[in-house]
């Protein structure tokens, strides 16, 4: 259809008669999720510590992660080509590398039509929040803080399971389907297969607990955490809520920042 194209009668005007079209579709944008997307875009399927970049479509390294204003570059689809178009098999491979591509010189979706849109398939991959963040970031945090790679014994994660039992004492079993954020009969640090909901709602459950004087008394007996990392911890979900909430809005920037600075602009 991107050759060819599409045949339409359309009516430009409405006092116009219908006149034939041809209609031709561009790559908007494919959705999907993180490792999937990876691939599609020829990038390695690592994200471990030693990982140079964190992302497919910019030279953002790992170590600077935190700081929202590092001025990284969006990576093109040209720059990817030029790189797998090199004759020397030792720069083409060092070229490749710096930006974690395997070698596609033949990558179906650079002969798609993208609209000029310069990124190609490398930036027409949006993020899906509920795999990059309810599925990932979520589920990391839970596993370092009361999982596998958690410091803590057996005995603090049962613990912390009474901790959310004792909180969560409903009076009647049909209630819990008013509270399903809060539905955590069987504890906390024994969850598997879980679904994307139910890490957010782990993620709530903790931060409502540390929100108690009671709660941070009996998170404090916590033994492999001391009570700065627990702090941290605390932190970490409260923020890793906020920014979830964030993206469930309908409308983002530029248009909701200029109508806050128009709004900030009038009330002064």
């Amino acid at each position: 259809m991107q050759k060819d194209g599409f045949p339409l009668m359309l009516k430009p005007l409405e006092h116009k008669p219908p006149r034939p079209y041809t209609i031709f579709f561009s790559h908007g944008f494919t959705i999907g999720d993180c490792k999937g997307n990876n691939i599609l875009a020829g990038r390695y399927g690592t994200f471990t510590s030693k990982c140079a970049l964190i992302s497919r479509t910019c030279d953002c390294p790992s170590q600077k992660a935190n700081n929202p204003h590092y001025p990284s570059r969006f990576l093109t689809q040209q720059s990817v080509e030029d790189a797998c178009a090199l004759s020397n098999v030792t720069a083409r491979n060092k070229a490749l590398q710096d930006m974690l591509y395997h070698y596609v010189p033949n990558n179906a979706f650079y002969k798609l039509c993208s609209a000029g849109n310069i990124f190609g398939i490398h930036g027409c991959t949006p993020v899906d929040p509920m795999h990059a963040l309810l599925l990932d970031i979520l589920k990391y945090v839970m596993t370092g803080f009361c999982g596998d790679a958690s410091p803590l014994r057996p005995g603090d994660q049962g613990h912390l399971d009474i901790i959310i039992k004792d909180l969560l004492r409903l009076l009647r079993c049909t209630a819990r389907a008013f509270f399903p954020r809060c539905d955590f009969t069987n504890g906390l640090t024994n969850l598997t297969l879980t679904t994307a909901n139910k890490n957010s709602a782990a993620i709530f459950m903790l931060s409502l607990l540390w929100a108690t004087e009671t709660g941070r008394t009996l998170m404090k007996v916590l033994k492999g955490h001391s009570v700065e990392t627990l702090q941290s911890f605390c932190y970490t979900f409260q923020y890793l809520l906020v920014y979830e909430y964030w993206t469930k809005q309908e409308e983002f920037w530029p248009e909701k920042i200029e109508n806050d600075r128009v709004s900030r602009r009038a009330s002064t």
